[in-house]
């Protein structure tokens, strides 16, 4: 849940609604690129002319394909400025793993799946928590130069340095594989910088909270100027350039290795929205409106990797049945749209199940 205890403002918890409603946005589209590469992993959606709903959330999804890039930066800024610690890092670890097992399956033949490992999403978030786990011992000062540096990386062009070989695990844990036929998945270079960009930089922001509930006088400059240039910048060199994004095994290597200036170009957007939602006066009138309130008590929100968890084992349920899909497209909208709700009442029932079982015990 996006929330910090602000001791200037008589202990009352503070929530950032808008944090909150951009990452279940995100979400959306996350979950329509994976219902397609997952069942499908085709370049583009199959069944366009055959399904009424799933089309829709397509055309959505394509007007926000970077947000894997907008869930983690999000993500990690809120663990930043809760100040998450990563103690209990065994459980993330054995969820990672989990995770992992279940996307090489989908992807791989039984006998393959030990010969066809790739790095992915997990063992870049696993790597991604050890090292902030370390990094968060810093000095304050050597934290601010970890922001630096880790901001000027993502100025690098991601595949400048290219593997030549995707048939190993670590092959792409360093950087793209795209060149060499893998999927090009979450190199952490130079994309670890993200998490570590967006952490720190969230525990700056708890420091200095005060500083970061108005606008400051340089920015009502500063933000006007960077998205207007920005919006030049998207009209006259890059007028429409994410919305063919291939869908299925070719994702990554286009998504992960955008030109500095296009990503940003777009990914500035997803800066400002973050700094609205720090406006105490913006957070206070929003919180008032009965969706921002609610949107607040989803699991996708308190417990975001655990419904992560349960919508990555559904798709690889669906992906069992992509012939019966092929077969039945308007199955297929029927199971797409229960993508959101399931992993969120299978996460409720699991916490309750919990909750049961410790009472017992007492």
């Amino acid at each position: 849940m996006s929330d910090i205890t602000e001791p200037n403002i008589h202990h009352e918890r503070r929530y950032f609604y808008l944090l909150d409603l951009l990452r279940l946005m995100s979400m959306v589209a996350i979950i329509s690129f994976h219902a397609n590469e997952f069942i499908f992993y085709t370049l583009n959606f199959p069944l366009t002319e055959k399904t009424n709903i799933f089309p829709y959330f397509d055309i959505y999804s394509r007007w926000i394909p970077f947000s894997g890039q907008t869930i983690i930066a999000l993500s990690f800024f809120l663990w930043g400025i809760r100040k998450k610690s990563f103690d209990t890092f065994t459980l993330y670890l054995l969820l990672f793993i989990f995770g992992h097992i279940i996307v090489t399956a989908n992807f791989n033949e039984p006998s393959m799946i030990l010969k066809s490992i790739e790095w992915d999403i997990y063992p870049f978030l696993a790597i991604s928590f050890l090292v902030i786990r370390f990094s968060r011992k810093f000095s304050s000062t050597s934290k601010k130069a970890l922001i630096l540096v880790s901001g000027l990386l993502l100025f690098i062009q991601p595949n400048i340095i290219q593997s030549n070989s995707s048939l190993n695990i670590f092959n792409g844990m360093l950087w793209s594989t795209c060149s060499s036929g893998g999927s090009g998945a979450w190199p952490l270079f130079p994309w670890l910088a993200l998490p570590i960009l967006f952490y720190h930089g969230g525990e700056v922001v708890r420091e200095n909270i005060g500083q970061f509930e108005t606008f400051q006088s340089w920015e009502k400059f500063f933000w006007p100027v960077i998205l207007c240039l920005s919006l030049f910048a998207l009209i006259s060199f890059y007028p429409g350039s994410l919305y063919d994004v291939h869908i299925g095994s070719k994702f990554y290597c286009q998504m992960l290795n955008l030109a500095p200036m296009e990503f940003w170009s777009y990914f500035v957007w997803v800066l400002f929205i973050l700094r609205i939602s720090l406006i105490k006066s913006f957070n206070v009138l929003i919180s008032k409106k009965w969706l921002f309130r609610n949107l607040r008590k989803l699991y996708w929100n308190s417990h975001f990797g655990l419904t992560y968890i349960y919508h990555i084992l559904l798709l690889y349920l669906g992906a069992q049945f992509d012939k019966f899909f092929f077969e039945n497209p308007l199955i297929f909208d029927l199971y797409f749209i229960m993508l959101f709700p399931l992993p969120e009442l299978m996460a409720r029932v699991l916490k309750k199940t919990f909750q049961s079982l410790r009472s017992i015990k007492k």
